[in-house]
């Protein structure tokens, strides 16, 4: 409806979500959508890449000088995308046809007509077990795998069993150590800059009273 997804999470009140909410805690770490900037912006949809000549594999799971193994989870990973992207636009629907405000400024795109139109499917998803570089003519690999956190320098007992700082509003257990900018240390919204602001003056106040 030409409006981005952060802007429509920001409408159904999903950047204000407590983690309390959340199905179980393993959800703080689930990946967002695929954007673009691009041309006004778009969704980037990975069927759609395959059947343009994208050559889309599993998950890295070991490398050596020739190559890399990758596992056998592309197709599950392609499904997850597909129900989460048609479960986003169900609550999309649902905001617009219960707030008139968003039913009166959708409403000309909505009667111009959305391409609703399936991606395009391709033929056939790879599943090799192992790319070979010399087979493929492979010379340059760039990697583009985001980050993780590293709190291995940090020798105090509070972690989950992910890994993951055990906190309430920023404030640990220990005197002074606090956290900040990690996604739902309050929100969907803390490890974001539309969150974060608010969560540095609530901790703020916290470490000023102690």
């Amino acid at each position: 409806l030409g409006v981005d997804s952060i802007a429509w999470q920001y409408r159904l009140g999903f950047l204000d979500r407590p983690a309390s909410e959340l199905e179980t805690p393993a959800h703080r770490f689930r990946a967002d959508p695929h954007l673009s900037g691009k041309d006004g912006g778009h969704t980037i949809d990975l069927r759609d890449l395959s059947g343009k000549g994208v050559n889309l594999l599993g998950r890295l799971t070991a490398r050596d000088n020739t190559g890399f193994s990758v596992a056998s989870d592309l197709e599950e990973n392609l499904r997850f995308a597909d129900d989460f992207a048609a479960q986003f636009k169900k609550n999309v629907d649902r905001f617009v046809a219960a707030d008139e405000n968003s039913k009166t400024s959708c409403a000309l795109r909505i009667t111009a007509g959305v391409d609703d139109s399936p991606v395009i499917e391709p033929d056939r998803l790879t599943q090799a077990a192992r790319l070979k570089l010399t087979d493929h003519n492979i010379k340059t690999i760039i990697w583009a795998t985001g980050f993780s956190f590293d709190f291995s320098w940090i020798k105090f007992p509070v972690f989950d069993d992910s890994g993951y700082p055990i906190q309430i509003d920023g404030c640990t257990v220990v005197t002074g150590l606090h956290f900040l900018g990690l996604n739902y240390v309050d929100t969907r919204g803390s490890g974001i800059l539309y969150g974060v602001g608010a969560d540095a003056e609530k901790l703020g106040a916290l470490i000023a009273e102690t």
